[in-house]
């Protein structure tokens, strides 16, 4: 009876933990209003800027009862935008502070992927 208690509050921890990392990655696309322009064009650049966060609210509501596939979904989701943070970006402008702010601000995902990977082996493992 415990480890179902168990099971369930690390799933619901990742699942809160997902939604609140895309929420503040949510915050790092309000800068765009700083910027001058019109409201229009603010807006669009909003929407830009809030792709990621869009997509991980997506991935975590579209497989919301499917934790395995949660998990590896927000595992491919760090590792596919450090990868296209590193391709898009031209090789001479590439360097280790670069490098870093990207694993920081992408490896929470991959952090809630493996928690979500692991409540389910361990469901598996006790029952």
């Amino acid at each position: 009876m415990k480890s179902r208690k168990k099971d369930k509050k690390l799933i619901w921890f990742s699942r809160v933990t997902g939604i609140l990392y895309a929420l503040v990655l949510m915050l790092f696309s309000l800068d765009v209003f700083q910027s001058g322009g019109n409201l229009i064009t603010q807006l669009g650049g909003f929407l830009i800027h809030s792709v990621p966060s869009l997509l991980l609210f997506a991935i975590l509501f579209l497989t919301w009862n499917s934790s395995v596939l949660t998990g590896f979904l927000m595992l491919a989701y760090g590792l596919g935008f450090i990868a296209f943070s590193i391709i898009s970006r031209t090789p001479s402008k590439i360097e280790s502070a670069f490098l870093a702010t990207q694993i920081l601000i992408f490896s929470p995902a991959l952090v809630i992927g493996v928690i979500f990977i692991y409540a389910v082996w361990h469901k598996r493992r006790v029952n």
